[in-house]
């Protein structure tokens, strides 16, 4: 990383409480350069690795080699939409901001990414129930939280009270393992 004095976008708030994206892939596809705080400019070089010291370049390689070119766009280079990795059309996906009710949801699904302790430093369980409307996805709701395995098991069941999903999605780990066992 390299820092220079440079006119380039500001990575300020755009307005109260509002800021602009930063698109980060683990691997820079092109030079960029970020304003920062004081004047700071960061560039970025085509190539450069976000941490090498925690992802290097062969362990990246590694990675793309073991999930494949699509997933690791999406994952690693937030590239949705390119090499095949189009795993949403994002045209036909409506969020809600209230309950839905007047929405046919014939098909609702929940999904679950598990974490697995809830202290401050620890990763975040996601949750999203969504459901096929006959003509788009709808979101119902998502859910960011940290909590532990007992907690993830009593708010997973008050959610499927709640939407009733005709499926249930868990991420493949140790937790969610588990977790898939308990909800038997």
């Amino acid at each position: 990383m390299t820092s220079r004095k440079r006119a380039t976008p500001d990575l300020k708030p755009t307005g109260k409480g509002r800021f602009r994206h930063l698109n980060l892939p683990t691997i820079a596809e092109k030079e960029e350069q970020f304003r920062l705080y004081n004047n700071y400019n960061w560039t970025r070089s085509r190539g450069e690795v976000l941490a090498p010291s925690g992802e290097g370049q062969e362990t990246l390689d590694n990675i793309n080699a073991d999930i494949g070119e699509a997933a690791f766009r999406t994952q690693y280079q937030q590239d949705h939409g390119s090499a095949g990795s189009v795993m949403l059309d994002f045209t036909k996906i409506a969020v809600l901001d209230y309950e839905g009710s007047g929405i046919r949801r014939p098909k609702t699904v929940q999904v679950w990414d598990t974490a697995v302790k809830d202290g401050p430093n620890c990763d975040f369980l996601a949750g999203i129930t969504f459901a096929w409307d006959y003509e788009k996805w709808v979101v119902f709701d998502v859910i960011t939280r940290r909590m532990n395995f007992g907690g993830l098991k009593t708010f997973a069941r008050s959610t499927a009270d709640k939407w009733k999903p005709v499926l249930v999605l868990v991420e493949d780990s140790a937790n969610g393992s588990a977790f898939v066992h308990d909800m038997r």
